[in-house]
């Protein structure tokens, strides 16, 4: 059936099912310890092993003789919550990013993509951080006291594929890869239109000044969070907006929360960030938010629809309706069963012709090529 087994693709794609070796021995009726040998390449597994790993996993018995390069690492991405993720968990949403990033490359042979273009700002001060989200919405034309009214797509446009993992553990925040192609993961648990703008912005903060650094401590993690304030609320324009007399006025800082698309709790620690609050009415405004239930869902967070994702839906929707692929040929060709493409890609396109599904019925018009829309 094969030649060649590599056993760091059983493990890849064990991890991008969240089993352990248990699970997968017991679904082939084999031992815990003889599905870690062959992992391990101690051993090498019959033909009829590899058929039933293959059909327990959901991939072609090719895959475990395919030879995958440039596998992501941690070193590879920004995690928010890596000190407290689970290992099994960091695990599976590494698995889950190499195949995803395996199936982006697959397209990118059939559909052409906004180029990249994240230009490299390192900074090692909240001022240097406010300096870069300047520079940033300069360099992406997105106005300089404008609200940006889609981040995601104002990262979409600039090459970064913006993902929604359904799948993946609660206990994963957004996240993001500093690839050739950049990626931006965000957890679709997390409701608030508000709150993912946010995490869009934060990340590509990362894109931006930690190019090739390892992130998730408290100073890094702080720089991001400093660079989502300033890009999505503007140093002059928040300074102009926010009201200055005495106690915080909750009905403008609610206006501002529609107005700028930031989280009442973003918009107050933006005011301390630039001096027009103190500490003590900082931390009078987020006892303020904490007994009144604000903390975990503000005034309008279930009013508005989260941001989409644009240029992968269309990316699939050129490639099928077009003609150029179908989903079985796509996932044959990764060496995968068209149920993985499925649970990678969280919308649904009719894929007429082979009867799969990997999307929204209702499918944008066809196009010829990815073109970038406007960010405002």
């Amino acid at each position: 059936m094969t030649q060649r087994f590599h056993g760091e693709n059983l493990r890849l794609i064990r991890q991008f099912w969240s089993l352990s070796l248990s699970d997968v021995a017991d679904r082939i009726s084999t031992s815990r310890q003889y599905v870690h040998q062959i992992e391990v390449e101690d051993k090498f597994p019959s033909d009829a092993t590899i058929s039933a790993l293959a059909s327990t996993l959901a991939v072609l018995p090719t895959f475990f003789a395919t030879t995958i390069k440039n596998s992501i690492k941690v070193e590879h991405g920004h995690f928010r919550k890596l000190q407290t993720t689970p290992v099994s968990v960091t695990h599976e949403v590494l698995a889950y990013c190499t195949i995803f990033e395996l199936l982006i490359r697959k397209l990118e042979e059939y559909a052409e993509f906004p180029t990249k273009n994240i230009p490299s700002l390192h900074a090692d001060t909240g001022e240097e951080a406010e300096v870069a989200a300047d520079r940033c919405r300069a360099h992406w034309s997105l106005g300089i006291n404008d609200p940006i009214s889609s981040i995601t797509r104002a990262a979409e446009n600039n090459g970064v594929i913006v993902a929604l993992f359904d799948h993946l553990s609660s206990k994963v925040d957004a996240f993001s890869l500093g690839r050739a192609r950049p990626i931006i993961v965000r957890i679709t648990r997390k409701e608030s239109l508000f709150r993912q703008r946010f995490d869009i912005a934060h990340e590509l903060g990362h894109l931006v000044m930690h190019e090739g650094m390892q992130t998730g401590d408290h100073a890094s993690e702080s720089l991001a969070n400093r660079f989502a304030s300033a890009i999505l609320l503007p140093r002059y324009a928040f300074l102009r907006d926010f009201p200055r007399r005495g106690r915080i006025d909750w009905h403008r800082v609610f206006d501002l929360k529609l107005k700028w698309g930031v989280s009442a709790a973003a918009i107050i620690r933006r005011a301390l960030d630039l001096g027009v609050i103190g500490e003590v009415e900082y931390r009078r405004a987020n006892i303020h938010l904490a007994n009144t239930g604000q903390k975990r869902v503000e005034p309008y967070d279930t009013d508005y629809s989260t941001e989409e994702p644009e240029v992968l839906r269309k990316a699939v929707t050129l490639i099928l309706d077009g003609g150029f692929a179908s989903s079985t040929s796509i996932a044959e060709s990764l060496h995968l069963r068209p149920f993985v493409l499925r649970r990678l890609l969280s919308f649904t396109t009719s894929d007429q012709s082979d009867g799969q599904y990997v999307g929204d019925e209702a499918s944008p018009a066809n196009v010829h090529k990815l073109k970038s829309v406007d960010s405002n």
